[in-house]
């Protein structure tokens, strides 16, 4: 990378504050009024970890909108000791102290923020499991429902189980790296 790629390129880890990251983008989670009227989600618990799983979202893609430029810079870091190294002048052998300073401080940093989306993603993995399992509730009372003659209220909760069904075969494609963020699983 040119030494003018790395001044002029651009560190921003999304088009502005409040914009999805990559995994907004991946969940499509529905909003609460969209949950209780569309969906007819009555269970407090079932509510709150789609919640749940709204704010880990959130707390991931600030982290990862954290993390870009830091990577962006440490690579520039790089490229310019690199640089350094290979222009043999004694007249910047000086800077070289200063680069490895600053590479040091964004490693740590990078490290940090690369800890903080792990612990993300494992309560992902979590969230994940419990999902599956309201979903598999959710269509067994469906079908119960369906065998008693109450129609609309099973098609409420097979609306549901598809909505969580694919929250969570996005999130567990997610999960292994396998998601195609422009909107395909």
């Amino acid at each position: 990378m040119a030494a003018t790629e790395c001044a002029s390129a651009s560190t921003s880890g999304s088009d502005g504050d409040g914009e999805p990251g990559p995994l907004g983008l991946a969940l499509k989670l529905p909003s609460l009024p969209l949950l209780i009227s569309h969906y007819h989600i009555r269970n407090g618990r079932e509510a709150e970890l789609l919640l749940d799983l709204a704010s880990i979202a959130s707390r991931f893609d600030a982290l990862f909108r954290a993390f870009v430029p830091l990577a962006h810079a440490s690579h520039c870091l790089q490229h310019a000791w690199d640089q350094l190294w290979l222009a043999q002048d004694a007249t910047v052998v000086t800077a070289i102290p200063l680069i490895a300073h600053e590479m040091s401080r964004l490693n740590w940093a990078r490290a940090r923020l690369t800890h903080l989306m792990d612990a993300q993603l494992r309560l992902l993995q979590s969230r994940a499991d419990s999902l599956r399992n309201f979903a598999e509730l959710n269509s067994a009372v469906a079908e119960e429902l369906r065998m008693h003659g109450v129609d609309s209220l099973a098609a409420a909760k097979e609306r549901l189980v598809e909505m969580e069904r694919g929250i969570e075969l996005r999130l567990r494609r997610f999960l292994e790296g396998s998601f195609d963020v422009d909107g395909e699983p």
